[in-house]
């Protein structure tokens, strides 16, 4: 369905519905990466978290910080205005 979407959308020329539909694709990978962060450090004990040197409340920051770099990489991605010129 998604691709059906950016393919009509580029067929059209509606490249700011088709860049929204991209960023929210991004957004919900983020975001699913983040809870699955979330889930796989909840699952271990307090022993294997300190061993890591986490503590239990730090879980969610932790899962924050890497749903903000994975959202920075995504953002970084090549201009398509730019594409061509560098």
């Amino acid at each position: 369905m998604t691709q059906a979407i950016l393919t009509a959308t580029t067929w059209l020329h509606l490249d700011g519905l088709s860049n929204l539909v991209r960023r929210f694709q991004r957004y919900l990978e983020a975001r699913r990466l983040e809870r699955q962060t979330i889930a796989e450090l909840s699952g271990l004990n307090d022993r294997d978290l300190h061993d890591l040197g986490i503590s239990r409340s730090e879980i969610r920051s932790i899962a924050a910080r890497s749903y903000d770099m994975v959202k920075a990489e995504k953002e970084t991605e090549t201009n398509m205005n730019l594409k061509g010129w560098v």
